[in-house]
């Protein structure tokens, strides 16, 4: 597994929430997988969000 620490990101942005969809592709592929550690409230309402979309899976 991959952890990431975004308790200090205030902000993600459509490129950065690409980038988090392709890095969690990429790890599932290989058997792994994203795991967010710690995340600001932003944060966690846009990965809930994309979550639930089926365009991020933590």
């Amino acid at each position: 597994a991959v952890g990431l620490d975004l308790e200090e990101v205030d902000f993600i942005d459509s490129a950065g929430a690409h980038m988090l969809g392709e890095l969690s592709a990429e790890l599932r592929a290989s058997g792994k997988r994203l795991v967010v550690l710690k995340e600001s409230s932003q944060v966690h309402r846009v990965l809930k969000m994309l979550t639930r979309a089926g365009l991020l899976q933590l």
